[in-house]
């Protein structure tokens, strides 16, 4: 079984729209490499990490545009369960991806929690 807290999700979660240099901000700020985007509704709709932004860098990408631009739109998430079923869910997430953030959002997408596994945190 995997070692897992739930942090508060305040300074892993920026708007869609904010651009690539204030995300370096807050990636910097959090030190932990990601950061997980929302939308107008606040549902969760993208992640996006350091070695993403590292890469449009180096392809020469312009950092004032979207961040949404160059997310990955394919994030990992858990829904809010029960002790038992999230543990579950957040071990199958982890030994798949080998992701040590995870969000837990709800029925509506809106993010609740961030599960930090391991020695993440």
């Amino acid at each position: 079984m995997i070692g897992y807290k739930l942090i508060n999700f305040k300074g892993f979660v920026c708007n869609y729209d904010d651009k690539i240099y204030d995300v370096m901000l807050e990636i910097e700020s959090n030190s932990k490499g990601i950061v997980f985007l929302k939308n107008d509704n606040n549902q969760l709709i993208a992640s996006l990490s350091d070695g993403d932004i590292r890469r449009w860098i180096i392809k020469g990408g312009d950092l004032s545009i979207n961040s949404i631009e160059i997310a990955n739109k394919s994030v990992q998430y858990v829904f809010q369960a029960s002790k038992d079923i999230l543990i579950k869910k957040l071990e199958e997430i982890y030994l798949k991806y080998e992701l040590q953030l995870i969000p837990i959002i709800d029925n509506d997408r809106k993010i609740l929690n961030i599960a930090i596994i391991g020695n993440a945190g």
